[in-house]
């Protein structure tokens, strides 16, 4: 398995390991096979990973024995292995890797970092290393029939040509919406946008606000609608989320419909603390965060002191309400047994 990474000239990482020279063993001092950056030796697998995490001035390929943990896709760590390659000139990679081995990504950086570019094109396959072999190397007439996603034929089209090419590529909502604002063609693209916040952004930015209007599905958009736009009276029932609900009374009115709609905790207590009708909402907190705060800046404690079951909101209730010798017994994660044992030195919770 290879691994490919950089190191200063002395052959030196940023973190002060020294991988030594072609032909050493290197060895990590306090390995351990976490998938997690930290105690392992690290760069990218067969050469695929975040290219941008190489740091040096000279290449290294390093031939890593069995046992490598990759971390999220963009590195790897490995315990020891042979150094192979060790150069500031990176020429020489390439008779020492597998090309087959490369994704579409890594032959687009080694080709734009080393070169190769005749070995490395045919490995491209990806819309996004299309659109930026064509931006920064060239071989636009090549790379034009692989960019096939929304996005990238949307950039293809502002930043290098070929839109009549480029048009019928993009369907996404978010980039026919782009499209239609920055490049033109609105009557071709409006047909393609069909998500309620692409909807209420050409609404409010481009216009045809009777064909989007009907687009508008989601309590968000719905309620961004009747503040930026108007339409009340229509887009009242398209409000169904505690959040909006609760914004859109505060904003826009409409109390007495919108008070069923909320129904989570937190909105709730906003509710009763921005509007009032504390009688109905109090029965709709349910959860330990907004007990607390309802009973801190509202009152009612002694019918939220029973809602209150975490561990954090038990402490922060004992320290700044009171009932110590109730909530000791609702301290039950590890953390906030220290914190407790901190604050209430003569009242210790033993772990």
């Amino acid at each position: 398995m290879l691994v490919l990474r950089k190191c200063n000239r002395y052959g030196w990482s940023r973190n002060n390991f020294c991988y030594g020279n072609v032909g050493e063993r290197v060895t990590c001092p306090d390995w351990n096979s976490n998938a997690e950056c930290g105690h392992g030796l690290h760069g990218l697998l067969n050469c695929n990973g975040d290219w941008d995490l190489l740091e040096g001035s000279e290449w290294m390929l390093i031939e890593a024995d069995d046992e490598i943990v990759v971390i999220d896709e963009d590195k790897c760590k490995f315990n020891t292995g042979i150094v192979l390659y060790r150069n500031a000139d990176p020429s020489g990679l390439i008779k020492l890797i597998d090309v087959e081995k490369l994704n579409s990504n890594a032959a687009y950086r080694w080709a734009l970092e080393i070169g190769s570019r005749d070995i490395m094109i045919d490995r491209i396959t990806e819309s996004r290393d299309a659109y930026y072999w064509a931006h920064h190397i060239g071989n636009r007439d090549i790379m034009v029939d692989r960019v096939t996603d929304s996005q990238y034929a949307y950039l293809w089209a502002r930043g290098i040509g070929n839109k009549d090419i480029m048009i019928d590529r993009v369907v996404a909502s978010e980039y026919a919406y782009y499209w239609a604002r920055d490049i033109g063609n609105k009557d071709i693209m409006i047909d393609r946008v069909l998500s309620s916040e692409l909807a209420y952004y050409w609404a409010k930015h481009i216009g045809n606000r009777d064909i989007m209007i009907d687009r508008i599905t989601n309590s968000q958009y719905a309620y961004c609608w009747a503040l930026d736009i108007g339409n009340k009276y229509i887009m009242i029932d398209h409000v169904t989320e505690s959040k909006y609900a609760y914004f859109w009374a505060l904003n826009l009115d409409n109390k007495d419909h919108m008070i069923d709609l909320v129904t989570e905790s937190a909105y709730a207590y906003f509710w009763a603390r921005d509007m009032g009708n504390l009688d109905i909402m109090i029965d709709r907190i349910t959860n330990s965060e907004y007990a607390y705060h309802w009973a801190y800046l509202i009152g009612n404690r002694n019918i939220m002191i029973d809602r209150i079951t975490e561990s954090e909101y038990a402490y922060h209730w004992a320290r700044n309400i009171g009932d110590e010798n109730i909530m000791i017994n609702r301290i039950t994660d590890s953390s906030w047994i220290l914190e407790w044992n901190l604050y209430f030195p003569n009242n210790q919770i033993k772990s």
